[in-house]
């Protein structure tokens, strides 16, 4: 029995370090670009998405511990939408200002 409960012990370490790693990696690769790029309003979208990233890795954060967490995948979902939303913004604005440094003029 003991060795059951190090097991299960060593695998909710092993998830929260996993999801505190990408959420730091992925909140890193946010906030430069964001506030390097496309104004105001980018910068403005890129610490609303930070912050539902957060929000949400913490709220799965809680339930991990729980093995039958009703919500532990909406709120993984959630988090990572909202980062590959981001990612979506980023290349439509990217590939906007490509468009525009190759018009003739």
């Amino acid at each position: 029995m003991a060795g059951n409960s190090l097991r299960r012990g060593m695998l909710m370490c092993g998830r929260v370090c996993s999801l505190l790693y990408t959420v730091i990696d992925l909140v890193g690769a946010q906030s430069w670009p964001g506030y390097a790029a496309f104004g105001r309003r980018f910068r403005v979208y890129s610490a609303l998405s930070i912050l539902t990233m957060l929000i949400f890795g913490f709220m799965t954060a809680l339930d991990v511990p729980r093995v039958d967490a009703p919500w532990l995948g909406v709120n993984e979902r959630i988090m990572m939408a909202s980062w590959l939303f981001w990612m979506a913004v980023l290349s439509v604005g990217l590939l906007g200002e490509r468009r525009l440094a190759a018009a003739p003029q």
